[in-house]
Order: C-alpha cells, then structure tokens, then sequence
C-alpha cells in the first residue's frame, strides 16, 4: 500500500486517514494535498507513486500538470496589472490586443474574458497540439517575453512557490506521469456536433496525456501549461485567502479583491456541463455541483480537468489545494478532491483552532482568477453578463477550450500601451467599477424608493414609517414630516439685513434714499469678485447669498444672522453627506434655539458668529469687503475670550462641560497659523480639564460631552500625523482611554470626520510607533518593526463593504469614502514608518507606496466631484506628501484641489496646507517627517488668516 508522508496537524488527522483510504482502494495513484491557514502549512502531505507503473515514488519535491489550475495563476498576474492602473477591467480588450477585435469580436471587454462570458468558447474547426504549443504562432505577433517571467517576477520567486509555466528539461524528472481517464468513462455521452460542446471537443487540440508530451512541457501556455504542487499552488493561493498580504508583503489590494469578488453571470454553463457563479473569472458558492464548499461570502474556487481543486476562504484565512496524476473524467474538480475539502472543512469548523484575525459581520468577498485570450476567427458576439442569467457559453475554460491567454497582453503593456491617465479612470483601474447587472441596479432603486427615511426620521435617527405624504412618527412627534425628496427642504429663507423692516409709512426722500442703497447693493451683489484663487465654483450657490453687514448692531443680531447663514448657507453644503448615513448628527439651528441660546454663556454665543463670519470671509477671499468682516471677526474673537477666561476664573464653572466646549470652539477658529501659533495651548488646556473631571471615560457619561471628547480626540489624533515624531501629542495621552473612545463611541453618528473607527485606531497606533521610534534606547526597536508590520496588515485587512454591511447606519454611497480612508491611512502608514525606520525602505514597499499613491489620487478625485469636500482634507494631505515623487502633474491637482477645498468649505486650513507642501516640494526632501518641522493643526473646521488684515 501506498505510504503517506508530510506533515499533518492532530486537528485534520481524518484527512490524513482520508487520503490514506483513496490510495488503499487503488482511487488515487500519487498525488499532494495542502491545507495553509494563517500563512502556515497544517496540513502538507504527499505519497504513491510518479508513474503508470508504480516504480517512481511521489517525493516532496513532485510537480505534475495542473491544466486549467494554471488560470489562477495568470488571472492573478492580470489582477495584479489592474490593481496596478495598467489593465482596465471595462476597457474593451480588443485596445489591448487588436488582432482579437476581428469579425465581431471588437466590443468585448476584459471584464467579459475574466468572467468566461466573451462568446469564444472554443477553435472554428480543427487544430493540433503543435499549433497549440507555438505561443508565437497562436498569438501571430507575440513579442519576445511570454508572460511566465512577469508571473515568476511578481509571484512565484516572492513566494518561493515551485510553480512553473513551461518546465525546463532539468526539471523533467521530477514531473509525475499524467494517467489519462479510461476512454470507457466517456462511453454513453453522446454530443451534438453543432453544440458549443461539440464543437469543441471535434476541434479539440488538448488531450488528457499532453502533459507527458516533450513539447507540451515547453509551450508555456497561460491556460492550462502549468506545473506544480499542492503546496505550491496552496501557498500562491494564499494571496487571496489572506486578504492580498503574504509574509507581510502585499501582492493585491483589498479594494481591487472586493470588486473581483463580485457576482458577474451564473447560470448553466454549456462547456463544463454544470451550473456555475463566476466572479471576475473564478467561482462561487454555493453549487448543487460542489456541495462540499459551504455557503457564504468569502469563499471562492476553481479545478481542472481531471480532479484537481484549490479552494481561497477569507474568511477563514484558508487555502485548500489538491494535485493528483490519475485524471477523473470530470471537467472541473473531482469527486475525491470534494471528499478531501468536506473533510477538511468539517475538521476546521469542529475545533476552529486557527482563526487568528475572524471578521465579523457579512463579507464582500473577493478573488482573483483567470485570464483567457483566445484566438478565434468566426463571428462571434459577446455574451454580456445578464442578471444572473444563464450567459451561454464560458470564454474557454473548459477542459476542451484552447486559449492562448496572457502573453499578447503582457507584451502590449510592457511596451507602453497604457490608459490615458485621468482621476476617474484611476478609481476604476483598482477595479471598483460596478459591474452589477440591469436587474440588480433596477431593484436596488425600487428599494431605495421605498424604504427611504423622511429627512426628520433620518436626522433623529429613527426607524420611518415610510408613509406618503408624510410619515406618521413624525405626526405623533408633533413634527411636519419634511419628505422624502432627494435634498432637505429649505425652512429659513435668508434675506439681506436691513432689507426688510416694519412695514409703516415713510417719506418720499426715505423711500427714494433707500431706493437708491438698494440698487447699490444689488448692483455690488452681481458685480464680479476680485477674490483671489480660494474662489470656486463649487462655492457659487452659497455665495449668491447677501453678506451679513459688517458692523452688526448688538451681540443678539450677530446671534440671530449666524443662525440664518448657518441655516442657509453651511447647512446645505453638509446635507449632502446625511445620504451617506455617517453622521445623523446634522440639522438645522431652529429660530427658537436662539432664545435658548442666549441663556448660555457668552464665549458659546460668540463662538457661532466667529465660525460664520469666517466661513463667509474664506469664501471670499480678498474681496473688498472681506477686511471689513475680518474686522469684526476679530472683534467678536475678542469677546469670545474675554467671556471664556471670566468662566475658566470660576471655580463652579471652571470644569463644566460648557468651559470644555467653549475652549474647543475657540481651538476651531484658531486652528491653523492664520490665527494663532500656539493652539496646543487650546489643546493642553482641554486635556488639562478632562483629566481634572476623572478621565474621558468618565467626562463621556456627562450629558451632552461624548461630541466634545470625540472632537478633541480627533483634533489630537490628525494633528500629530502633521507633527515630527519627537514632538507628539500621543504621549501625553492615556492610549488604553483612546482606544476605548474610538472602539466605544466612534460609530455613534458623531464619527471621525467618516474615517471607520478601526482605521482611525490604526492611525493612533501609527503615532504612537512614530513617537516610540524617535525615542529609541535600543532594546525595543525589534518589537516596533513586529507592530508597524501588523499595523499594515490590518490596515489591508479592513473591509469597507463589510464595514458598511455591519453597521445599519450607513449606506452603499459611504463605500467611496471609506475606500478613500483606507488608501489613505495605509500611504500614511508606509510613508511615515518608513521615514521613522519602522519599515524599511525596500523596493517592493516603494513600488507599493507609488501604487497606493496613484489609487488615492483617483479616490480623492472622485470623492470631491461628489461635493464631499469636508472629509477630504486630510486624504488629500497625504497625498500632498507624496505628490513630492508623484511629479508636476499631481503636485497641480493637490494645490489646484486645496484652493478649491478652502472655498467650498470656508476655511483657511486647507490653503494653509497648501503652504506647507510647496515648502516641502521645494526642499529636494522627501521623508515624511521632513514635511513636518513643527506641529501643524489642518481642520476644514473654520479659521481665518490674519495676514489679510495687514
């Protein structure tokens, strides 16, 4: 009887027993089996025999044909140039490759070849295995490097894995004998010469026994010319089950696997004869077919024609491989391959011993899979995925379909044949495009339609009834149920101060006087700005709004115009993100709050009108009449202090809450150079008091201080990301509090400017490796490099679409946004602990700083054209830093793009950020903390610039 060598964990030995089985009863012939969890072998066996006769024994070191287990391999090579910006997933493929546009063939798209959807299922007429194995002729032009050395340059000589697309002469004798299928298993099949299925076995150039052909061995065919192991091919599969980061080098990003993950076509599939779910080139659970995969996201897989399997679940960061030489005649997989992988699952599940970073809630998962190309000369249409319609036939890959897949593609880009570079189009090279079909996206708007809040439900954060015209929890609240339309209705009307006044008779020269100071305010109202470039259109609608009169009467006017340009003018702008469901925590000031608000304290008053005055003045820019305001800016800020030092200087109200909110407003307005150089004295101030009160933890219990503590977090948080190392808030903090703010109440709808809770984690892990590098006694610098590599790999391992599936408060036009935040928080993380000797400066992390840097600059891009201007400042920071690599063009789009920022949400901050990188850009620098030579404070909460005022 056969010998099973290798390893096995005590958890899995039934599948060793298993395995041990299949050779007794003369099933198996030689074959490998590997089971990787978390990065490591649990289960890594191997045994039997290397030949038809039984006299060559299956070693460790034993390679075999894996026929169509080779499209994983290239489908993760072509993914890799997606996530890259190099191959566009909706371009269409005949742009990459022409010659496959010929006779109708010209509108499919690479996406339709990574789904098997193209229509080319198989070869018009005959063709032989010489013609198969000629790469160059197949291909008609090939250039000179086959796509076997971009797959060995970026996957398999990183991963040390023994997997070979075209085995040199050396090697052969460790190639194990391919042993066909008897012919009588095929005996009772009758086929239609006219089918899709006929067609191509009739045509068929590829047969059971290549493998073992001298040539085949040489040919180095995408589709199924690989040779390898179970271990191997459990070891490259692993880039998918780990979330794209092996041994803490990060192969593909989350983002594009999420979006590869996705649902493209289901249905019956005529070449493999079974139904099947394709992702981008991949399948996916569940099938009547492969009942030993489970149900669920995160799980997705592929065989070969013959019985092997390889099986990627993220979920539970596992990797199923099976190789064997003796063929079953099935087309994908094989019935011992599915007895081991139930085994193996049962065995997983009964202990669940390995499960070192489990996700809760459901995943949008995601896989990498299978490029084709096939050279075909008939008329053929594409078949466009169709709702999960059955889509007729797969783009080849069948046991019968013959493809030439990835060479001419490589060859094309390595040459230079790359997309025109745009923001937009580089969003969509990660590979978030959506692909979801008609049908979807027409029942997703039928529920959105129905089930959307009223905007009263949405701002309170209630379940709606749903009623039309209005819903009745409204109605029971006492509360005109404002509806359902696309934008809040607008309740407060501003007008002109001063226009409108008692309506009692006048004089004839009263009437004529204010006649005329009418048509001069009108006539200065349309007259063009001379503002200076903070000026954007994007700012247009708020600034067609009359200017509140410079020199306002009393301290109750002023109250009463911020309340009216609040509601006017800053309001709109921040309705736009209620949809996103990330902050419920924004509603207009109610006329009656002005009476409430006079019975507060005066520095919470004055606060509001130096907010509004300055966000007035930044849309201006250097208008004429922005010196007046500043004027009064500054004389209201004044009063602001002298109000809050007459309440800091009385012990009952010294360590209220409203002390703490008055010093933060003031912190707000003096955030950025502009105003003041010392806001850490704002900030040491609040820490001051929140230790005097027992801590955050238990200042948060207090009514009405969970959205101070959580501002002055965040405020701490960003602001030590632009400090150098050395000189960091973070130490001064309690981080076991920090920790516990973020994960307790950092999804409570006040947020982190929509920064996900766990990112913004990472970000104070980030600092804090930051802050402990500068300070080395050179004992711990060991454990620091171990925390900055785990930090980076949990940053990889968030996911936005289940972030936003497990939290009901958000919604899918969120995802845009936490994609943006996790690009970002990962650059800040390569950049920053490279420049503090946490990371090292390696090739390969500088080829993923430029990767990441490129996909941010598509995000941010997006994102601001959706007017989400507010939560993009400190992304687009991040990028500035990089821009100093990024060359001319990028460094444009960060200062054309912090102009516009300062005008659209009018504040300072952005330009003054703008300052410090064209400082930064000029320096001939290009570490992160060169950047920062001081701390620096950026908020797109408002401030002003007291240069103006000279």
């Amino acid at each position: 009887m056969a010998e099973i060598h290798g390893s096995c964990d005590p958890a899995f030995e039934s599948v060793r027993g298993i395995l041990q089985d299949q050779f007794a009863q003369g099933n198996e012939v030689g074959a490998s089996l590997c089971v990787n969890i978390d990065g490591k072998n649990v289960v890594d066996l191997w045994g039997g025999h290397a030949d038809t006769e039984k006299t060559k024994q299956w070693d460790k070191d034993i390679v075999t044909g894996v026929f169509s287990s080779t499209k994983v391999v290239t489908g993760l090579a072509a993914h890799i140039l997606i996530d890259r910006g190099l191959l566009h997933v909706n371009e269409k493929f005949a742009s990459y490759w022409p010659e496959f546009g010929s006779n109708g063939k010209g509108d499919a798209k690479v996406s339709h070849i990574l789904s098997h959807s193209s229509g080319v299922p198989a070869w018009e007429g005959v063709i032989t295995p010489e013609e198969v194995q000629d790469v160059e002729t197949s291909t008609k032009r090939l250039a000179a490097q086959a796509p076997c050395q971009f797959i060995a340059d970026e996957i398999t000589n990183p991963l040390s894995a023994d997997f070979q697309l075209g085995i040199p002469e050396e090697d052969w004798p460790r190639i194990a004998e391919m042993i066909p299928f008897p012919p009588e298993a095929m005996a009772g099949i009758e086929l239609n010469p006219a089918s899709i299925l006929g067609k191509a076995v009739a045509g068929s150039a590829l047969q059971a026994h290549l493998p073992n052909d001298p040539n085949f061995r040489k040919s180095k065919n995408g589709a199924w010319g690989g040779f390898s192991n179970a271990r191997a091919l459990a070891r490259i599969g692993s880039i998918v089950s780990l979330n794209g980061i092996v041994d803490g080098n990060q192969y593909l990003s989350s983002h594009a696997l999420d979006e590869m993950m996705k649902e493209q076509i289901q249905g019956d599939d005529p070449m493999l004869r079974v139904h099947m779910r394709f992702a981008l080139g991949l399948g996916l659970p569940p099938g009547k077919e492969f009942p030993c995969i489970p149900e669920g996201d995160g799980i997705c897989f592929w065989g070969d024609w013959g019985g092997s399997m390889l099986v990627m679940d993220r979920r539970r960061r596992m990797t199923i491989a099976y190789v064997m030489n003796k063929m079953e005649f099935r087309s994908i997989g094989g019935a011992r391959a599915q007895e081991y992988i139930q085994h193996i699952y049962k065995s997983f599940d009964a202990g669940k011993p390995y499960i070192a970073d489990p996700w809760s809630g459901s995943l949008s998962i995601i896989i990498i899979i299978i490029i084709i190309i096939i050279i075909h000369t008939r008329i053929c249409q594409p078949y466009r995925p169709s709702g999960g319609r059955s889509c007729g036939a797969t783009g080849v890959i069948a046991p019968f379909g013959r493809a030439i897949e990835v060479p001419r593609l490589f060859v094309a880009l390595d040459v230079g044949t790359t997309r025109p570079s745009s923001g937009n189009l580089l969003y969509q090279l990660r590979g978030r495009t959506a692909l979801h079909s008609l049908i979807k996206v027409r029942v997703a708007q039928m529920v959105e339609a129905r089930k959307r809040h009223c905007w009263e439900c949405l701002r309170r954060r209630l379940v709606c009834g749903f009623e039309v015209p209005g819903c009745e929890r409204c109605a029971a609240s006492g509360v005109d149920c404002p509806g359902y339309g696309e934008t809040p209705p607008m309740r407060v009307k501003w007008l002109v101060p001063g226009t409108v006044k008692l309506r009692q008779r006048k004089d004839v020269s009263n009437r004529q006087k204010n006649s005329r100071a009418g048509s001069e305010s009108t006539g200065s109202e349309k007259s063009p700005s001379e503002s200076s470039g903070a000026n954007s259109c994007l700012a247009d609608d708020t600034r067609k709004v009359a200017l509140p009169h410079p020199h306002l009467k009393t301290d109750y006017h002023a109250l009463i115009d911020s309340v009216e340009y609040f509601n006017s003018c800053i309001y709109p702008q921040l309705a736009n993100v209620l949809r996103l469901g990330t902050n419920a925590n924004i509603y207009k000031l109610p006329l009656a709050m002005i009476q409430m608000g006079l019975t507060r304290p005066g520095h919470l008053q004055l606060g509001l009108v130096c907010l509004t005055l300055s966000h007035r003045m930044n849309q201006m820019g250097h208008d004429h009449d922005s010196k007046a305001l500043r004027t009064t800016f500054f004389r209201y800020r004044g009063l602001m202090i002298r109000s809050l030092n007459d309440d800091i200087n009385l012990p009952n109200k010294r360590n209220g809450g409203i002390v703490l909110a008055g010093i933060l407003t003031l912190l707000l307005a003096d955030a950025q150079e502009g105003i003041s150089h010392h806001w850490r004295y704002h900030i040491e101030g609040v820490r001051r008091l929140i230790i005097s009160r027992g801590g955050m933890n238990r200042v948060v219990t207090t009514p009405g201080a969970l959205p101070i503590v959580l501002s002055f977090v965040h405020l701490v948080v960003l602001s030590d990301t632009s400090s150098p190392g050395s000189d960091m808030l973070v130490e001064r903090l309690d981080l076991e509090e920090v920790y516990l703010m973020v994960k307790c109440y950092g999804e409570n709808g006040y947020g982190f400017q929509m920064c996900p809770s766990p990112l913004f984690a990472e970000i104070v892990k980030i600092n804090h490796i930051r802050n402990q590098m500068s300070k080395l006694n050179g004992t711990d610098e060991n454990d620091l490099h171990s925390d900055a590599r785990e930090v980076l790999h949990r940053i990889y391992g968030f996911s936005p679409a289940a972030w936003i599936e497990s939290n009901e408060s958000l919604t899918d036009a969120s995802k845009l946004i936490m994609d943006t935040y996790q690009s970002a928080v990962a650059l800040y993380c390569m950049s920053s602990l490279q420049s503090a000797g946490a990371l090292p400066p390696n090739p390969f992390l500088k080829k993923n700083c430029d990767m990441e840097r490129r996909i941010l600059h598509g995000l941010i891009e997006q994102s601001l054209a959706g007017r989400c201007h507010g939560y993009m400042l400190w992304p687009l920071l991040v990028l500035g830093v990089q821009a100093v690599n990024g060359g001319p063009s990028l460094r444009a789009f960060v200062r054309e793009k912090m102009v516009s920022m300062s005008a659209a949400c009018g504040t300072y901050a952005p330009l003054a950020a703008k300052r410090i990188l064209e400082n930064f850009w000029d320096s001939g620098k290009d570490k992160w903390d060169d950047c920062f030579d001081k701390p620096y404070m950026f908020t797109t909460v408002l401030s002003s610039d007291i240069d103006l005022l000279k």
